[in-house]
């Protein structure tokens, strides 16, 4: 399409021209997402592309007739319209109380008050024309000469009453602010000018018809050929077999109509026309039951579209009007789940909101929730709906902010007071699982809320409707996945080569390529190629030789444990969480979703890939939140929300706006309208120049009020979502104040359409709906600027008062009196266990501290850690000794292990140690510190030693492995007494092992690396070597064990690698 070879829909020159109007420099992507974008919205409607036609014909209609007769141009003389019923009703109110102000009030102020009268009942005028319209918006609109000014420095201000002068010129102002910002802009355009550009637009619109056919027409043969379908393939295939053309039922339609005496279907408020068609076509005017609530259908981006079901509210009369109407309208008003408290606040905002908002939503008084909850499942005393508003925190003296923002620190202060003295109705405590925290966008927004939770104590969880897939870990692991599986398939190996695991450059890939003596022959075999050609590249060598073994691995190995492997030997695991912890978390879902997998059986590697790309394409999705995670407090969209409902919830971020663009490109030239179609800027004659068109603009400003209703529609499912308690908080963005808040929420005009949509956040709605004095709610604000005290806090108890009240009560919740407490406290304290001996047991050890007397300490407890010698003897903290990092034993035995954990054995041999431990740190693996903490020099000794040349050859090798095993107390003991007491007691003993490698001949090896001093070094005699050994004896022991019982066998050799020694030592148990 896009190389103008298809001549139905353009010439080659017409093609160039169309995209020149639409996109910067020819960008693809951008006419990709207009194509894509424009193909998706029609399949919407029943019309499909010849919808386009349609749209096509509105601006075919611009060319020639005057603005007004067009779509477009009644459109935007009906909003003005609005604009101006509004105006015209407030200069009427002015006026009359004008009359009982001074005369130098009167004098001043009823010229501009008079002429926006007679200017708005002209403009809400039916008839008005175009140009009539367009003269009085600039004659109001121009901010220097508008007949709306009024110079309100003058005397005459301090003669007029506070409260009507702020109503009138906060009148004024809005109407000539409107004028000049929303309808100025509209009105641009002379008629002739809108019909030049029109006829310049026509064509873009005439041919973007027919590319959109076309479009659909070939996408629809290659599904054809794939033999697969969307869901709005089987949506459109199902109106073509049920509805004719002409738009009546057809024979099919009528045949299974008939098999159904009653058609029930909830949610109707997100359905859209063409299923609405499918809907009537499978039943009759008086079997079809369409169960909905357009106050909460918020999932355009679904394909819903609320104008269905508003349509049909209209039609439909009520049930006691309809008489013998086939067709009629029952309120399910009754409201079972919510306190009343949260129900009349609800529909005190929304009155206001809803009332003021029209026919866009066609809310009525049978709309408003009834309160038919039963008393005992309310609160026995009802709390109110608290509304918040926070500053954002100032610096300390040192210019340090809070760890939290006060919106944020608040939320979570109020949370665990609710957990520490709040009740259900049952009088059960809050738990944390009963709260929520509702946001509009959770990116950013809810890590800050989670954090200052869990910093309290407080678990959380945030769930979102982000897809595990898209994710760059797990991207990444199925590319080593799928490369372990087939190698042979180019994109998961290619991607898997140039990702940080391997590194390799986009040049040497190529390079690879070229170097193929086969076109075209799967990438997998270019490699192994090069390596023949070049035996002696390690980074090719040890990549092939490493995904061999990984696929030997997975002939016998379960997925999940294959996966462990994967992750630890190529460093994804640390390389994935490297950046934040989110990563980390992803990869041990990974884990965690196939161990499940397995549970029930093996399946393999194999099996587990088809299961994930069957997900994929499938388009489902894996939760980010573990259920195991999921306990505490639940923060979520409110889109996630709907359906769910809370006891205690905290609609949060209140004062942030919701943004978004409605164009197609990134230049903002194109957007998309499902009224008018797609709308684009032209260029001028010159070529050189865009004009923003009359059409662009207005189906701009409908789609922003379709957006501004939707809005509406969600802060009413996020106020809705609450039973008990229900809280609403905002924090102050950028510059605004509370001042200027305050001042513009008192001055307000009363609530409009204009008003109602002018209006940019939910907090903003709120309080312009109910007022700051409403007896429905607390409304709560931060001192002012200029203010030295905030206003009175919320009839909450605090703390220390819900403290003094603080109750005992049993296992069902009975409070208990002050004796029944006393007894029962005195009892649980008194309590005697009658297994004494088991207090000396710890439950868990770890083998660095075991040895088969380490039960055998004082008779209060289990030494768990070996003593030292003498106090003086215990290391001062390197703050008050002056110890350097690289000076602490410690520090240098866990980097040396951690290099021995990840380094590569056959990068040690062929480059040195020292080039190893660079790349490690480069890599991420090490920090920088290790360069200072490792010895080099001994390291060296390991890399020369034979115990690397073994080590390279093994079939196999288990690096820091770690383990867990049950083992009976009593072999921590010598005292025969305290054995048989503890021989049926285990304790579970953990560890970790160095390495387990199989030699070539099958020869299972158990090694461990120590770092401690030897006298003499390499020159240590063999008493000391023996004296070495003997002290790490026991410790091996339980290594042995922990092998045997994870492998199945007992360790044919068991050997001692001292670090500073430079050779392995066998040692025998």
């Amino acid at each position: 399409l896009f190389a103008g070879e298809e001549p139905s829909v353009a010439t080659a020159d017409e093609f160039c021209d169309f995209v020149s109007h639409l996109v910067e420099s020819r960008n693809q992507d951008d006419l990709s997402e207009i194509v894509l974008t424009v193909h998706e919205q029609v399949e919407n409607v029943p019309e499909g592309a010849d919808k386009l036609d349609v749209f096509a014909g509105y601006i075919e209609d611009a060319c020639n007739r005057p603005p007004e007769e067009t779509v477009f141009g009644s459109v935007l003389l009906r909003r003005l319209a609005e604009r101006c019923r509004d105006a015209a009703a407030l200069a009427e109110e002015c006026l009359s109380d004008l009359a009982g102000e001074p005369d130098s009030v009167r004098e001043e102020l009823a010229p501009p008050l008079s002429r926006a009268l007679s200017a708005a009942r002209e403009l809400s005028t039916p008839g008005v024309s175009y140009d009539a319209a367009r003269a009085l918006v600039f004659e109001l609109g121009k901010k220097e000469s508008s007949p709306l000014n009024a110079n309100y420095r003058k005397k005459f201000v301090k003669e007029a009453s506070p409260d009507f002068l702020n109503r009138a010129k906060t009148f004024l102002v809005s109407l000539r602010d409107d004028m000049e910002s929303t309808f100025l802009p509209l009105f641009s355009a002379t008629s002739e000018e809108w019909q030049a550009e029109a006829r310049v637009h026509a064509p873009i619109s005439a041919l973007l018809a027919r590319l959109i056919r076309r479009f659909g027409e070939l996408v629809g043969e290659e599904k054809r050929k794939r033999n697969v379908a969307s869901f709005a393939d089987v949506e459109r295939a199902a109106l073509r077999v049920l509805v004719a053309p002409d738009g009546t039922k057809t024979d099919i339609a009528r045949e299974v109509s008939s098999r159904y005496d009653a058609v029930f279907v909830d949610e109707y408020q997100d359905v859209n026309p063409i299923q609405h068609a499918i809907f009537e076509a499978i039943s009759n005017e008086r079997n079809r039951f369409l169960v909905g609530d357009v106050k909460q259908s918020i999932y355009p981006f679904r394909r819903a579209d609320p104008s269905v079901f508003i349509r049909l509210k209209r039609e439909f009369p009520a049930l006691d009007e309809a008489s013998s109407s086939p067709a009629a309208t029952i309120f399910l008003s009754d409201n079972f789940r919510c306190d009343k408290p949260v129900i009349d606040f609800v529909n005190g905002v929304f009155d206001a909101l809803f009332g003021a908002a029209g026919d866009s939503i066609g809310y009525i008084p049978a709309d408003r929730l009834g309160f038919a909850k039963k008393p005992a499942s309310c609160l026995p005393t009802p709390v109110k709906p608290v509304v918040r508003m926070f500053k954002k925190a100032e610096p300390d003296e040192n210019g340090t902010l809070p760890p939290d923002d006060e919106e944020c620190a608040w939320v979570a202060d109020e949370i665990v007071r609710l957990t520490k003295t709040g009740l259900r109705p049952d009088g059960s405590p809050i738990k944390p699982e009963d709260v929520a925290i509702l946001l509009r966008v959770a990116d950013g927004k809810a890590a800050a809320f989670r954090t200052a939770l869990v910093r309290r104590g407080i678990p959380a969880s945030v769930e979102t409707n982000e897809n595990f897939f898209d994710s760059p870990e797990i991207r990444l692991a199925l590319c080593l996945l799928n490369a372990v599986d087939n190698p042979r398939r180019d994109v998961p190996l290619v991607g898997l080569l140039r990702s940080p695991l391997y590194d390799f450059s986009p040049d040497l890939l190529v390079r690879i390529r070229r170097e193929g003596s086969i076109p075209d022959e799967p990438f997998y075999d270019a490699l192994t190629e090069f390596r023949e050609n070049h035996p002696d590249f390690a980074p090719v060598a040890r990549f092939l030789d490493q995904l061999a073994a990984f696929r030997r691995a997975a002939e016998g190995m379960p997925v999940d444990r294959l996966i462990l492997k994967l992750f630890t030997e190529t460093g994804l695991f640390p390389i994935g969480g490297a950046a934040n912890r989110a990563g980390r978390e992803k990869l041990l879902l990974f884990y965690q979703y196939a161990r499940a997998f397995e549970a029930t059986s093996f399946r393999g590697l194999y099996r587990f890939i088809a299961y994930l790309n069957d997900l994929e394409t499938d388009g489902q999705k894996l939760s980010l939140q573990p259920p195991a995670n999921a306990a505490g407090v639940r923060i979520m969209t409110i889109h996630h929300s709907k359906g769910l409902e809370f006891p205690v919830v905290f609609v949060s971020r209140a004062l942030n706006g919701k943004g978004g663009r409605n164009t197609l490109t990134q230049d903002g030239n194109v957007s998309y309208n499902p009224l008018f179609g797609l709308t684009s800027k032209v260029h001028d004659e010159t070529g050189l120049a865009r004009i923003d068109t009359p059409f662009r603009q207005i189906a701009d400003r409908e789609s922003a009020i379709l957006g501004r209703e939707e809005e509406l529609r969600v802060l009413y499912v996020a106020l809705t979502r609450a039973r008990e308690r229900l809280y609403v908080t905002g924090l102050l963005p950028g510059r605004a104040t509370v001042k200027n808040k305050r001042a513009r929420y008192r001055d307000a005009l009363p609530l409009s359409r204009t008003e109602v949509l002018g209006e940019k956040t939910f907090f903003d709605w709120i309080v312009r709906a109910l007022g700051e004095e409403t007896p429905l709610a607390e409304i709560v604000f931060p001192p002012s600027e200029d203010e030295e005290s905030a206003s009175p806090a919320p009839a909450v108890a605090s703390v220390a008062e819900e403290t003094e009240r603080a109750v005992i009560r049993d296992e069902n919740g009975r409070v208990l009196s002050d004796e029944e407490a006393e007894r029962i406290l005195t009892e649980r304290f008194s309590f005697r266990y009658a297994f004494p001996w088991l207090r000396t047991v710890p439950g868990k050890l770890s083998v660095s501290v075991l040895s088969p007397v380490v039960l055998d300490g004082a008779d209060d407890g289990a030494t768990v850690y070996t003593p030292r010698k003498a106090e003086e003897d215990a290391p001062l903290p390197r703050f008050l000794s002056g110890e350097s990092r690289s000076d602490a034993p410690a520090l240098r035995g866990t980097a040396t292990h951690e290099f021995l954990q990840f380094c590569d054995l056959a990068s040690v041999r062929e480059n040195g140690a020292e080039t190893e431990l660079k790349r490690l740190i480069e890599r991420g693996f090490l920090t920088k510190e290790a360069l200072d903490l490792v010895n080099l020099a001994e390291l060296d000794l390991f890399r020369d030693s034979s115990l690397v040349d073994e080590m390279l050859s093994a079939s196999w090798m288990r690096r820091e492995l770690r383990f867990n095993m049950m083992l009976p107390a009593s072999t921590f003991t010598t005292d025969a007494e305290r054995a048989e007491k503890l021989k049926n007691h285990p304790i579970l003993v953990q560890g970790v092992m160095d390495c387990v490698y199989e030699t070539e001949d099958g020869k299972l090896v158990l090694l461990d690396y120590k770092t401690d001093r030897l006298p003499g070094g390499v020159n240590a005699n063999e008493r000391a070597v023996a004296a070495f050994t003997d002290r790490h004896r026991d410790q091996l022991r339980y290594y042995s064990i922990a092998v045997e019982r994870i492998f199945g066998r007992a360790p044919d050799r068991i050997l001692l690698y001292p670090l500073c020694l430079g050779r392995p030592v066998p040692v025998t148990l």
